[in-house]
């Protein structure tokens, strides 16, 4: 199981949302294992309900698996012991994977689909 858990502003409480797996998709939206719709981008922050966050993190091991275009094969990387994603960058066990995240406001190089899997089921 995956669990992302958003910050929002220093001082604010965090948010922890699990599924088998996560997707961020090309249409700045946050998807859950059946589709299902659980955040989307918002001026540079994920909305989740009616609250917004800056930042989410992953503790693993969590794999990577990144598709840079539609047509692109994916890319697997990992396991990562802790994922981040800051200012709309990748970052695995605190170095950055020069990876853009979907859905990112100025859409320079960014990834078109980035999936998070349970590195243990695998």
């Amino acid at each position: 199981m995956i669990r992302l858990t958003f910050h929002a502003s220093l001082g604010e409480g965090v948010l922890q949302s699990r599924a088998t797996f996560f997707r961020f998709c090309a249409d700045a939206t946050l998807r859950g294992p059946d589709n299902s719709l659980a955040a989307t981008r918002v001026d540079d922050c994920w909305r989740i309900g009616q609250r917004l966050f800056r930042e989410w993190n992953c503790i693993g091991p969590v794999l990577v698996r990144v598709r840079k275009t539609p047509a692109a094969v994916p890319i697997s990387m990992g396991p990562y012991r802790l994922l981040r994603a800051a200012h709309g960058v990748l970052y695995g066990d605190e170095v950055c994977l020069s990876l853009r995240m979907p859905g990112w406001s100025d859409g320079v190089d960014a990834c078109h689909e980035v999936a998070l899997l349970d590195a243990t089921s695998t």
